[in-house]
């Protein structure tokens, strides 16, 4: 469900302190990586009692919110997180994209990454802390939830809560929509989800479709027992061009600059597609015990 607020709503008075216990709740921008760090921890213990939520990938997470992001190169943005007696309780994201505003000039600037308890104070502080800041940079308009724009997750979670999240498909906590509402949003679009039964027989048109393109898409199922560092290695040894084949003809070779070392690698020390595997998720294991 995407969500905007009109443009003669914007300005309005925020709350800052819990009314349920008098706890101040701040917000502040995420500038340091201590601050990152909990940003995208929260989720952990927000969703720590739902069944249905599957946790992303960290390192993803990461790298979504570097300038490794190509989104970056043309929308500029900012972050924030909420607390109650030095804890983190609520986080928010507000972005601002150049070449929507250049070919759209609607004035429309987007929230995204939301994730809080459910208090209304903390929405409270979240949205004025992103709309301020929208207003400031000259937006007329917000729109949302994008984390973080059209081409990842989009929309909130307002129906299906006993489902998991499959790729590019956020989760959301059933006190989410209202509390968004509550805000001043309303529903623009609402997206569906579906599930297909291994069993469905595809009608006539969408064999036709699939026929032809065939010849330009496999699809392969995964297997379960499959280790995740044989699928990233995998992964990486097709785009270096490799294959686990020693009998396969090669392939073309993507080039990379070479560096001459005074010894030779020992094999155990070899940068193999095996060894790349093993340190992305030794890092992504010594990021999470942080």
């Amino acid at each position: 469900m995407y969500t905007s607020r009109p443009p003669s709503q914007m300005q309005r008075t925020r709350m800052t302190v819990n009314t349920d216990n008098n706890a101040p709740i701040t917000v502040e921008v995420v500038t340091q990586p201590a601050q990152l760090r909990q940003f995208l921890a929260l989720p952990q213990r927000i969703y720590a009692s739902d069944p249905a939520w599957i946790a992303p990938l960290d390192f993803m997470k990461r790298e979504q919110l570097s300038p490794k992001n190509h989104f970056f190169e043309h929308a500029r943005w900012r972050a924030w997180v909420a607390y109650r007696n030095g804890e983190p309780v609520g986080r928010i994201t507000a972005q601002i994209d150049e070449m929507h505003l250049q070919q759209h000039h609607d004035g429309a600037g987007y929230f995204g990454m939301l994730e809080a308890d459910d208090d209304s104070a903390i929405f409270n502080v979240l949205f004025g802390a992103a709309e301020d800041w929208l207003r400031i940079e000259g937006m007329q308009q917000v729109r949302g939830p994008f984390n973080l724009h059209v081409n990842e997750e989009v929309g909130l979670l307002v129906e299906g809560f006993s489902t998991p999240p499959y790729v590019l498909m956020g989760h959301a906590r059933p006190w989410y929509g209202p509390a968004v509402e509550a805000q001043g949003y309303i529903g623009v679009k609402d997206l569906l989800a579906y599930h297909v039964r291994p069993d469905f027989e595809a009608p006539r048109v969408m064999q036709r479709l699939a026929d032809r393109a065939s010849d330009r898409v496999k699809i392969r199922a995964v297997r379960e027992n499959r280790k995740l560092r044989d699928m990233i290695a995998e992964l990486l040894r097709r785009g270096l061009g490799e294959t686990a084949d020693p009998h396969a003809a090669p392939r073309a070779r993507v080039q990379l600059p070479l560096v001459q070392c005074a010894h030779p690698a020992h094999p155990a020390e070899e940068m193999t597609p095996e060894h790349v595997a093993d340190a992305l998720l030794a890092e992504e294991a010594s990021w999470v015990s942080r």
